[in-house]
């Protein structure tokens, strides 16, 4: 459909998310399986994927953002030569914080050291595209 063509988003999940967004309420499932049908020819993705960003993961406790998030955050500011409050638990690794593969790497690194975990190569590939409360919880996860 039109929507879907002129959408100009810096993201898929976010296209995504504005695409839902401007459905009427009353869309039947015949409308809305149409949409999705649409959405996956557009940005070439299942629509596991799509479900997976209208569904996203729960939400960090405050607890765990407070234990872990600074330490992160300094590092990512630090390795990508950024002010501290330009990395946020939102943040997007590549789209708003330009992450590339040679940073990732590092990013890891300082991260493994910092928080003594190993972050395997199944886990970098996991967090490519990924936000900064993704690494949070990664932290939260391998800590526990």
């Amino acid at each position: 459909m039109q929507e879907i063509q002129n959408l100009k988003m810096e993201s898929k999940e976010k296209a995504f998310l504005q695409l839902f967004s401007m459905l009427p309420p009353t869309t039947d499932v015949i409308g809305l399986a149409e949409k999705i049908r649409e959405i996956e020819e557009k940005f070439g993705i299942r629509f596991t994927v799509v479900a997976e960003i209208l569904s996203p993961t729960q939400s960090l406790d405050k607890e765990t953002i407070d234990q872990f998030f600074p330490a992160i955050q300094r590092i990512i500011a630090k390795e990508m030569e950024l002010e501290l409050f330009e990395v946020t638990l939102q943040s997007d690794l590549i789209e708003d914080l330009n992450v590339d593969s040679i940073s990732h790497v590092s990013i890891n690194a300082a991260i493994e050291e910092e928080f003594d975990i190993d972050i395997s190569l199944e886990d970098m590939a996991d967090m490519k595209g990924s936000t900064v409360e993704d690494y949070v919880r990664l932290v939260a996860e391998k800590k526990a």
